[in-house]
C-alpha cells in the first residue's frame, strides 16, 4: 500500500524522528562498544585463514600433544615439535609481509 499523503511537514516530522533515532543508537554503540585499540588491528592479519590457520592447528595439536605427554625433553619429542612449528613459521612470515 502507497502513503497517500504528501504533506512536506508530515516528511519532515518522520524525516526528524528517523533521523534521532539513528543519532540514539550511534551514541549508545560509542557509549557502550569499546573502541579498537591498535594491538587488536595489529593482530588482525590478511590472509591467516586461507594461509596460516591450517599450520597453526597442526602446530598446536603437536605442542599440545607434548604439554600431556609432560614436557619431555627426549631428543624425538622436541624434534617433532620444532618440525611441525616449521611450517607454519614460514607461512607467518609470508603473510605478515
Amino acid at each position: 500500500m502507497r502513503p497517500t499523503c504528501v504533506d512536506h511537514d508530515h516528511f519532515d516530522i518522520i524525516e526528524d524522528y528517523y533521523n534521532s533515532i539513528v543519532t540514539a543508537v550511534s551514541k549508545a554503540t560509542a557509549m557502550s562498544v569499546p573502541p579498537a585499540t591498535a594491538d587488536r588491528d595489529k593482530m588482525r592479519v590478511p590472509g591467516w585463514s586461507d594461509y596460516a590457520q591450517d599450520k597453526y592447528d597442526s602446530a598446536m595439536d603437536v605442542y599440545m600433544s607434548w604439554l600431556y605427554a609432560g614436557k619431555p625433553r627426549s631428543a624425538l619429542c622436541v624434534k617433532l615439535e620444532l618440525l611441525s612449528k616449521m611450517p607454519y613459521d614460514s607461512v607467518v612470515d609470508i603473510v605478515s609481509n
